[in-house]
């Protein structure tokens, strides 16, 4: 299911590219990144050489740190 929705979001990237939406086009592009890199995903797309371990090594060092957005709940003795 989620290789195939994958599969839709590529095509839809491709014809975004050809007719150039600029803006939405870098949405997508980057919701599509996303995507692959999904901890979910991320393995067996690997796996079947679809990325590779060099490109998620290049997106974990590219995104940014967000423990600084955290919030945390009353009571919870880790957060301190």
């Amino acid at each position: 299911m989620a290789l195939e929705l994958l599969a839709e979001c590529i095509d839809f990237v491709s014809i975004a590219t050809r007719i150039d939406l600029k803006g939405a086009h870098m949405r997508l592009a980057r919701a599509l990144e996303e995507k692959l890199m999904d901890v979910r995903l991320r393995d067996k797309l690997i796996a079947e050489g679809k990325i590779t371990r060099e490109q998620v090594k290049d997106y974990l060092q590219k995104i940014e740190d967000a423990q600084k957005n955290a919030t945390f709940t009353e009571g919870d003795e880790d957060a301190e």
